[in-house]
């Protein structure tokens, strides 16, 4: 059942390339060999242009959810979102999906499989 998804982003663009490529990484390097030392189950692959040369790809995109509806999931955004943290500086943009819940991955949190982009915003 498709549900609503949130993920924080750098640029505006960077959803689209989610939704295109429909993946996250747990680690990115243009060294191969030193992603391929690293203790992990996911795999090694060749990542798009705009991303290093190779990732450790995780199950799905990363983000928060599953959410039933819109309302919620602007309401889960504005309670992550602390323009004064850290981690906001980095992400300011926010951008709500459509897709499948993929599943748990400890390190990235939820993941899904997105299959349109609803709605981005400024954090």
């Amino acid at each position: 059942m498709q549900k609503i998804f949130i993920r924080f982003i750098m640029e505006r663009e960077h959803a689209q390339h989610d939704l295109e490529r429909g993946w996250s990484c747990e680690a990115a390097s243009d060294d191969k060999e030193y992603l391929e030392s690293l203790p992990s189950d996911c795999p090694v692959v060749e990542c798009p242009d705009y991303m290093p040369k190779f990732a450790r790809q995780i199950d799905g995109l990363c983000g928060y959810g599953p959410y039933d509806s819109m309302a919620e999931a602007e309401t889960a955004a504005e309670e992550l979102a602390d323009p004064n943290g850290d981690f906001w500086q980095e992400f300011p943009v926010v951008a709500f999906f459509r897709g499948e819940h993929a599943g748990w991955d400890g390190m990235a949190g939820d993941t899904f499989y997105p299959s349109k982009i609803l709605k981005i915003v400024e954090v």
